[in-house]
C-alpha cells in the first residue's frame, strides 16, 4: 500500500504511518519539528479518522452499502436493485416410473404411499391409476439433500408393486439464501441492470427459441421463477406434456438468460385435470355427427391445453351447435368459466353420448 494512499479499511497503524509521512512532506524547507511532537500529532490523528470510519461502517455503510449489509438492512438495498426477496428453502422433487407386479395388476397406488431415496422419504402426491405408470413425489423435508439419485424403493414393501422404482427426473431442493449468496445476486444485478429477466421476456425468449414449445404457464414465487411448458402434441401425444430430456433443453435454455443466477428459474412439468364429456339425445344421432362433434370438442382442449388457461362452457356449446346438420342436444356444461387447479390444465378424457337428460 502505498502510504500516501487512504482506503476505508485502513488500519489504525497504516494510518499513523501516513499521516506521519504526510506532515512530514508538508512541512516547510528547513522546519524541523521534534520527533516525538510528530508522532503524537499522528497518532491523535489516525484514532480520530479511525474511529470516525469505523462509525461510518457500522451505522450508515452497513445500511447502505450491499458490500456490507447483512440482514434485514440487505434485504432493503436488493429491493433497489429488484432483487425483490431472498430465496426460501424447498423441497426436491423427482418423477418416478413404477412397475405392477403382473399378478396383481388391479391394485391403486395410494397418495401419501412413502419411497426411500439414498435415506430421505418421497411422498407420492396422487393416487395412481391402473393404467398409469408414472408419478410424481415430494421430499419430506425441505433443502437440498445433495443427491443425484437412479432409484428409490417403497420404505414398506408392497406386493402389488415391484419394490425397486426408477427416478426419471430429479429436482434437488433448495436451503433457505443466506446473506452471503443473496448479496452475490444484489452486486450482479447492480452490475448488470438491463440483463434482469423478468416473466413475460422469459416466456417469449422460450417460444423463440425451443420450437417444440407452444404454451407456456409461468409464476413467481419469494423472488423465484417457475415455469410450465407445454409442447407441440404431435411431437408429444397424446397432450404435449414434455419429456425429460426436453424439460433439460429447456431448463439449460432458461440459465443461459439468466447467466447470473439472479432470478432461479426454474422449469417443472405441469400437470394435467381431466374434464369427461356427456351430450344426451343428440339429434339426428348419427356417425358423421359424432364424429364432428368429437373432432371439435378435441379441438377446442388442444386451444385451452395451457397451464391455468380457463375452460368456458358457453364457448364449448357455440362449438358444439355448429356442427353441421346437428338439430338438438342436451348438456351439463358449466355455465361460468371455470379455472384448472394451481398449475394444472385441462385436458380432455372420454366423450360419452347418452340417450335421455339422465342417462
Amino acid at each position: 500500500m502505498s502510504q500516501d494512499s487512504l482506503k476505508f479499511n485502513t488500519t489504525q497503524p497504516d494510518l499513523e504511518v501516513i499521516i506521519r509521512s504526510r506532515i512530514q512532506k508538508e512541512l516547510a524547507p528547513n522546519t524541523i519539528l521534534p520527533t516525538d511532537t510528530i508522532n503524537n500529532t499522528s497518532s491523535v490523528l489516525a484514532s480520530a479518522i479511525y474511529n470516525a470510519t469505523q462509525y461510518v461502517k457500522s451505522n450508515i455503510a452497513s445500511q447502505v452499502s450491499p458490500f456490507l449489509a447483512n440482514g434485514r438492512n440487505l434485504e432493503f438495498i436488493g429491493l433497489k436493485y429488484g432483487v425483490t426477496s431472498r430465496f426460501s428453502s424447498s423441497q426436491a422433487s423427482c418423477t418416478l416410473s413404477i412397475k405392477r407386479d403382473p399378478n396383481f395388476p388391479e391394485q391403486i397406488l395410494a397418495q401419501g404411499t412413502k419411497i426411500d431415496i439414498e435415506g430421505s422419504i418421497f411422498v407420492i402426491q396422487e393416487d395412481l391409476a391402473l393404467d398409469q405408470s408414472i408419478i410424481k413425489a415430494t421430499s419430506e423435508t425441505f433443502g437440498s439433500l445433495e443427491i443425484v439419485p437412479t432409484y428409490g424403493t417403497f420404505e414398506n414393501k408392497l406386493q402389488s408393486f415391484e419394490e425397486v422404482v426408477t427416478i426419471e427426473f430429479f429436482t434437488d431442493g433448495k436451503n433457505s439464501e443466506n446473506d452471503d449468496e443473496f448479496r452475490s445476486r444484489i452486486i450482479n444485478a447492480m452490475k448488470n441492470p438491463l440483463f434482469y429477466p423478468n416473466e413475460s421476456g422469459i416466456q417469449e425468449e422460450i417460444k423463440k427459441n425451443i420450437s417444440s414449445v407452444r404454451g407456456i404457464k409461468s409464476e413467481e414465487i419469494s423472488g423465484q421463477i417457475y415455469v410450465y411448458p407445454i409442447c407441440q402434441q404431435d411431437l408429444f401425444p397424446p397432450y404435449g406434456i414434455p419429456d425429460t430430456s426436453t424439460l433439460i433443453q429447456i431448463q439449460n435454455f432458461v440459465d443461459t438468460i439468466d447467466t447470473y443466477g439472479i432470478r432461479n428459474i426454474q422449469v417443472i412439468t405441469p400437470e394435467t385435470e381431466v374434464t369427461d364429456m356427456i351430450l344426451y339425445s343428440i339429434r339426428p344421432d348419427t356417425v358423421t355427427v359424432r364424429e364432428q362433434i368429437i373432432k371439435l370438442i378435441e379441438q377446442y382442449f388442444f386451444t385451452i391445453s395451457v397451464p391455468g388457461t380457463p375452460y368456458n362452457g358457453t364457448d364449448l356449446r357455440n362449438i358444439i351447435s355448429s356442427v353441421v346438420g346437428l338439430a338438438s342436444y342436451n348438456e351439463m356444461l358449466p355455465n361460468s368459466v371455470i379455472y384448472p387447479s394451481d398449475k394444472k390444465f385441462f385436458i380432455l378424457g372420454k366423450i360419452e353420448f347418452l340417450e335421455g337428460k339422465n342417462g
